[in-house]
């Protein structure tokens, strides 16, 4: 049996990158889920911290585990619980200045949406858009955003929603392309309505 390698207290700047190298070096994949469980420990204790970085430091921890579970272990599953059990609920945590470390907006741009969409969790994806959509701070965020929510309703066979969210979009901004999925999509409405 091969040893485990001992989890060191990663120092604050190295969070989020030693959790993703310990737990993709580990060999046997696993041995990788014991090592996922120790920084999971870790988040934990992180995230109960009465320390706002110290939480936002879990949070980091939380998220690359979710990463490492969904694209190292190739665990979909778990990769959502984790998203649910440790990311969701702590969104409290995350720092409201959209510019800083661990932001809400980073948290379910770069964290949330992407995990969801990667495991195929399309009411989750569509979930975490609708809370980033109140809070991006610029209007390229926001556009992005709403086509990320649109594409979303269309692979739920949510025609209506989607275009309403692709409608949404700036026409004069830089995702303005995407508004060309509107004819696309309202083809679809109309060949269902003929089916029925």
């Amino acid at each position: 049996m091969t040893a485990l390698p001992r989890l060191v207290q990663p120092r604050p700047t190295e969070v989020d990158a030693r959790a993703a190298f310990q737990i993709a070096s580990v060999r046997p994949k696993h041995a990788r889920y014991r090592v996922l469980a120790q920084h999971l420990h870790a988040a934990d204790e992180m995230l109960t911290s009465l320390e706002g970085l110290t939480q936002r430091r879990g949070l980091g921890v939380a998220l690359e585990a979710a990463r490492s579970a969904l694209y190292g272990l190739g665990d979909s599953a778990l990769g959502i619980d984790i998203c649910d059990g440790y990311v969701v609920p702590n969104l409290d945590h995350a720092d409201p200045v959209h510019w800083q470390w661990m932001s809400r907006e980073t948290v379910l741009e770069n964290g949330l949406v992407p995990i969801y969409a990667a495991a195929g969790s399309e009411d989750r994806v569509a979930e975490a858009c609708r809370q980033l959509i109140p809070i991006a701070h610029n209007r390229n965020t926001l556009d992005a955003t709403r086509l990320t929510l649109a594409m979303s309703f269309e692979r739920q066979g949510r025609f209506r929603e989607a275009v309403d969210e692709l409608k949404k979009i700036d026409p004069t901004g830089s995702m303005s392309g995407a508004r060309k999925n509107i004819a696309r999509i309202e083809a679809k409405i109309a060949k269902q309505g003929r089916r029925s």
